[in-house]
């Protein structure tokens, strides 16, 4: 779950982190969810069975993801195409996951 997370969170920070920090990110294990937690001080852990509901919302220029938990509500956007998040979080997630892309 943790690594599900610190990759989307990888995908995000992209948009959000200077070119320096972005190398930065990229040296580090993403298969190894302690490393992940520990680059960070503001990182933290969500267990699966925290989540209650992942929303994908498609909008002309941006995606938003919606992860409800238990205690808190996290949003997140990104310019990724909602078909690659959908397949990377439908993995775990499937009956929780809702998507909405926009009307063709």
């Amino acid at each position: 779950m943790t690594n599900i997370l610190g990759r989307l969170g990888g995908v995000l920070e992209d948009l959000f982190k200077s070119g320096r920090e972005s190398v930065a990110r990229k040296k580090l294990n993403l298969d190894d969810p302690q490393e992940i937690l520990d680059a960070h001080k503001d990182n933290f852990a969500v267990g699966n069975d925290e989540i209650v509901r992942v929303d994908l919302d498609e909008d002309p220029r941006i995606v938003m993801i919606t992860i409800l938990t238990k205690d808190d509500k996290f949003e997140f956007y990104t310019q990724q195409k909602i078909e690659t998040l959908e397949a990377l979080l439908e993995k775990n997630f499937r009956d929780k996951l809702f998507v909405e892309r926009l009307p063709t």
